[in-house]
């Protein structure tokens, strides 16, 4: 996949601006607040429906204005796709070839992206939960199915919560409702762990790219209960275990809303023993993991990474930049670069 051109209007800082981009390695370097994340932010908008950074559509429309527009062409192999987004006065409204759609999930097969932000750097420090969104998000992106299971569990997770939080719990509904929590359970555990697995093996490769010492790099899930042939079973067992605390609590206390995963170096948790760079690396190189674990090229997502070169020493910023040479299209944001156009496609907005 691939993004060959965007119109961006009153968005953020941007009156009207117009990039073409290139395969390969996207520099967009300028000066702070010269807008240079709001034009790899209007491209995560063009994958997703909305910015990458968490705004409020609201927010993004430049101030004074009561309207955004945002046009962009994708490639996917030889298909060529027009993307348009318009926010007028808090509505939005997405159009894929002059189609207007209904669900922001159709953006998936035009246009997909990995991002990382230097905030990002506590993904592994942070909560689980911010963990369980990445995995889940780069999951759905790969298996509608997923997204679907997903969807059914939440709503069979806040089924089982509004009974535990009756005054007189009906336990036949509660034991009706849990049962259907674990069945909806056991394809969401599959996948994960399928996913993991498959991640696993790519953040070995990803990792040795990009780091001159072997620290044997290793993705560890937790999940609720172990998903293999006995799953049922053990999530019955578990279940069971925790309806004392459930009924006090008033609320599920286990379940795989509450998995988890770490990432390991030379066996150790890198959120506890890791320093903060090789914290930056480790997340860096997880999300670049999610880029190659896509099998087929057509398939691969684009790259954005926001400022990240700032943050990373000679060695390290070198090696990681070989490694994106190989990636079909790649954007980076920096306030100056030492590289020249023969290594990547410069766009400079301090001259524009």
């Amino acid at each position: 996949m691939r993004i060959n051109k965007i119109h961006i209007e009153n968005f953020r800082s941007h009156k009207v601006s117009d990039y073409k981009f290139f395969p390969g390695i996207n520099l967009i370097i300028g000066p702070n607040g010269s807008g240079k994340t709001s034009v790899v932010e209007a491209i995560s908008l063009i994958a997703y429906g909305h910015s990458f950074k968490g705004a409020e559509d609201k927010e993004l429309v430049r101030r004074g204005e009561h309207y955004l527009n945002i046009k962009a062409e994708t490639s996917y192999g030889q298909i060529v796709t027009k993307v348009k987004i318009n926010i007028v006065n808090n509505q939005k409204r997405v159009y894929i070839d002059d189609r207007a759609i209904k669900r922001l999930s159709e953006l998936m097969d035009v246009l997909n992206v990995v991002t990382f932000e230097p905030k990002e750097v506590s993904l592994l420090q942070g909560p689980p939960k911010q963990r369980r969104k990445f995995l889940d998000f780069a999951i759905a992106k790969i298996s509608p199915m997923y997204l679907a299971k997903l969807q059914e569990y939440e709503k069979l997770l806040q089924e089982r919560n509004k009974i535990l939080k009756e005054e007189v719990v009906d336990e036949t509904h509660l034991n009706i409702v849990t049962d259907l929590l674990i069945k909806a359970s056991e394809p969401i555990c599959s996948m994960r762990a399928r996913y993991i697995a498959r991640l696993n093996t790519c953040l070995k490769q990803v990792y040795a790219k990009i780091d001159e010492e072997k620290k044997n790099p290793g993705i560890v899930y937790h999940p609720f209960v172990t998903p293999d042939e006995n799953f049922l079973i053990a999530a019955k067992t578990a279940f069971k275990d925790a309806l004392a605390s459930d009924l006090a609590k008033k609320v599920t206390s286990i379940g795989l809303h509450k998995d988890d995963f770490l990432i390991s170096l030379n066996g150790q948790d890198v959120a506890t023993f890791g320093s903060q760079g090789e914290n930056r690396l480790a997340v860096i190189a997880l999300k670049l993991s999610v880029h190659q674990a896509l099998e087929k090229r057509e398939d691969k997502p684009v790259v954005i990474l926001d400022d990240v070169l700032s943050e990373l020493d000679t060695l390290h910023k070198n090696k990681l930049l070989t490694y994106l040479k190989t990636i079909d299209q790649v954007f980076i944001t920096a306030t100056h670069t030492n590289l020249d156009a023969s290594q990547v496609h410069i766009i400079d907005l301090s001259k524009q």
